[in-house]
């Protein structure tokens, strides 16, 4: 089942060492999960980048594989923070829980 996921890295500290994060990339992806956690979150998200032909600004599997270069990525999925375990360059992926 597809589902929306926000992306962003870090960019910089700024003199109080906080870390500024750049601004949001959203992308769809199917992925193992049905139509949204019920009670609890997995701990593991594995999809892959959904392509939308219809939509020319989408983000394409080559972009998204760019982002492992990028410092601190953390990937957004209802509210939860996750980071990247792996990251393939054809768009597939497996996301990680970040514990708070």
């Amino acid at each position: 089942m597809d589902h929306k996921f926000d992306m962003t890295y870090g960019v910089r500290r700024d003199a109080q060492g906080h870390l500024l994060r750049s601004s949001i990339t959203s992308f769809l992806a199917g992925t193992d999960l049905g139509p949204g956690p019920q009670l609890d979150f997995p701990q593991t998200i594995n999809g892959r980048l959904t392509p939308l032909p219809e939509n020319p600004s989408q983000l394409t599997p080559d972009q998204l594989f760019q982002f492992r270069m990028k410092p601190e990525v953390e990937v957004l999925f209802e509210g939860k923070r996750y980071s990247f375990r792996k990251l393939e360059k054809d768009g597939t992926f497996e996301l990680s829980l970040v514990q708070p």
